[in-house]
């Protein structure tokens, strides 16, 4: 994946959760989920270092398909029990013990 098209991926997924509020802007920083980039199409989304209560490694598209999903202003426990309620098609997962 090119380096614009990966900046975009994560941008759009960083747009979504700040649409569901949230990222940090709608979530504050303790409640706030976060999207890494762990390369070659794939992302993870994480919780706070402070709450450590989500883990979730998977594809780019997948993420942001299932973010699109979930209702305007959701907040961030909605993202949590989506990403944690059921695996994904793309071979992703929820790491949480």
């Amino acid at each position: 994946m090119a380096d614009r098209e990966r900046r975009r991926a994560l941008a759009d997924i960083e747009a979504e959760l700040e649409r569901l509020r949230a990222g940090v802007d709608g979530a504050g920083e303790e409640d706030s989920i976060g999207v890494n980039d762990e390369q070659d199409g794939w992302a993870s989304l994480g919780a706070s270092d402070s709450r450590r209560d989500l883990y979730w490694y998977g594809r780019d598209e997948e993420i942001l398909a299932r973010l699109r999903e979930l209702p305007s202003g959701c907040g961030p426990g909605a993202v949590r029990r989506e990403f944690r309620s059921r695996y994904t098609h793309s071979g992703g997962q929820d790491t949480d013990d």
